[in-house]
């Protein structure tokens, strides 16, 4: 009875504290070809980036976990593929991130410095870009194995330090 008690006032107070708790599929993995042609793989893209246009006349928008590919055909025209395999040619196109004031951020992981590297998309600056629905990075705790976003520090349940997860790419 006396464990029962503090665990309902700590679990909303850990709710409160640190937001919604983030599933895996609030960022996804994809790549980006660039306008040269040139790879890089994309670590964490927010899923619930958009892609807004018209289309025959009417205004429509995509969220990133929605679609399969998004190409840029230049002066504001894209072709979008959704996860369904439906194709759609959106104008006067603008593309954003919730909180980003009208960006596109994502994160490449270097190998080498073994960290992600923070970019932001600029509608020139790509050709292609493909999510593959796989989530992206992660921070786990290594006890036990509790996934949390890529900002935390500490597992909010157990006070532990998290470390990155490794999903194997």
């Amino acid at each position: 009875m006396n464990i029962i008690r503090p665990m309902l006032v700590l679990v909303p107070l850990v709710l409160l504290g640190f937001g919604s708790p983030v599933f895996a599929d609030d960022y996804l993995r994809g790549s980006l070809i660039g306008p040269g042609g040139k790879p890089v793989e994309i670590s964490r893209i927010s899923a619930r980036g958009t892609i807004a246009g018209e289309f025959r006349g009417r205004k429509i928008s995509f969220a990133f976990s929605e679609l399969q590919k998004i190409e840029n055909l230049g002066e504001k025209v894209y072709r979008v593929t959704t996860a369904k395999g439906q194709i759609r040619m959106l104008e006067k196109v603008e593309l954003r991130t919730p909180g980003q004031n009208d960006r596109i951020i994502y994160w490449s992981f270097d190998p080498r410095a073994r960290e992600e590297r923070r970019f932001v998309l600029g509608s020139q600056s790509f050709h292609t870009l493909a999510f593959t629905g796989a989530p992206g990075r992660l921070k786990a705790n290594p006890r036990t194995g509790g996934l949390f976003p890529p900002d935390y520090l500490f597992d909010p349940f157990t006070g532990e330090k998290l470390q990155w997860h490794e999903p194997g790419y």
